[in-house]
């Protein structure tokens, strides 16, 4: 992440800023999160899964910098919130969150997919980034600094038929970040939505490993 230096270019240096990647277990979250701290931020690292937590702050730390894991569902309100807690008790205030918990969801057509998995895909790529960017907001909004980095999709702005749910999902991420960014503007913080591509890892390996069709 590129920031202004005093100096008047730009360098890749975060160091003394408190990184939060969510969805950090893995895949793309993985690289988001030792990238991160490869520029100099502390990172906490959040997900579902345990062990998948450990492995990325054990690399984070074998290449000499600070972590912390949490195992956490992004979904669940007061999880979240005490994770925050903690982060906060343990690095101090969160300067950066990067919003990447996602899931595919169910692929074919609407009227053939489960209604439950489609409501549970906005459920950990909406309610999740909802909670996780409430839960750090107040904290940047008194100190009137603060980034948030929303990872949206190609499918969030045109139609990815037999995907309804993940698209919808990556539409309501990038509606959600115009409207904070323009809620939070007064208090100084910068909040956006990035589409990182499409990359073989993380979401990309599960998509192409599905029986779905094409």
């Amino acid at each position: 992440m590129t920031v202004a230096a005093t100096n008047g270019d730009t360098r890749d240096d975060l160091t003394g800023q408190v990184a939060l990647v969510t969805g950090g277990g893995r895949g793309i979250g993985r690289v988001f999160a030792k990238a991160l701290a490869a520029a100099g931020a502390v990172v906490a690292v959040l997900a579902r899964s345990a062990d998948q937590v450990a492995d990325t702050v054990d690399l984070i730390e074998g290449a000499g910098r600070r972590a912390l894991g949490l195992a956490v569902d992004a979904t669940d309100r007061q999880a979240v919130e005490r994770a925050v807690d903690r982060i906060t008790g343990h690095f101090g205030p969160v300067d950066l969150l990067v919003n990447n918990a996602g899931v595919w969801g169910p692929l074919g057509p609407l009227w053939e997919v489960d209604p439950e998995q489609w409501w549970h895909t906005l459920d950990v790529n909406v309610r999740g980034s909802v909670l996780c960017a409430r839960a750090v907001l107040p904290g940047m909004i008194a100190r009137r600094r603060g980034r948030i980095v929303n990872i949206a999709s190609h499918a969030g702005v045109f139609r990815w038929p037999q995907a309804s749910a993940y698209a919808i999902s990556k539409s309501a991420i990038i509606k959600l970040t115009e409207n904070l960014a323009a809620e939070t503007r007064r208090h100084g913080i910068a909040i956006f939505a990035f589409h990182p591509g499409i990359v073989t890892i993380g979401l990309t390996d599960q998509a192409l490993a599905m029986d779905a069709p094409p």
